[in-house]
């Protein structure tokens, strides 16, 4: 079991990652953007977050400062980040998101048994059936 932050401004993806996420057994706590993402990472400490599966386009901190941030801070957490695109274009947003240090990298609409396995993956466990 892992414990996971969602940072995204859409409630209805937040929604239902958690649900996804908590079906496999992990505990997942969300956010609306990275400013409110990064005060629940300093309060999850000294147990801390596992994993952060961000949006990368979101008002006030986007994911990019928020991948940025969290690596500096808590190198140990892996980062899934998702996009659907925006102005910047899909491609660009996702390989800034790489760039900036996450571990994987999705298009939106991402499929959820995809981001259960690659937080499996990222985990260290077996693909769950």
């Amino acid at each position: 079991m892992a414990r996971i932050l969602i940072a995204d401004d859409d409630t209805n993806i937040r929604r239902l990652f958690r649900q996804v996420l908590e079906r496999a057994h992990h505990e997942v706590i969300d956010a609306e953007d990275g400013d409110v993402a990064l005060r629940m990472m300093k309060k999850s400490q000294p147990h801390g977050l596992d994993i952060l599966i961000t949006d990368v386009l979101m008002p006030n901190k986007e994911g990019l400062e928020l991948i940025q941030e969290t690596k500096l801070s808590y190198p140990h957490i892996h980062i899934i980040a998702i996009s659907g695109g925006g102005a910047v274009g899909l491609q660009d947003c996702l390989m800034f998101a790489d760039g900036f240090g996450a571990d994987r990298v999705f298009a939106k609409p991402l499929r959820p048994q995809h981001l259960v396995e690659a937080v499996n993956e990222l985990l260290g466990q077996k693909e769950v059936a």
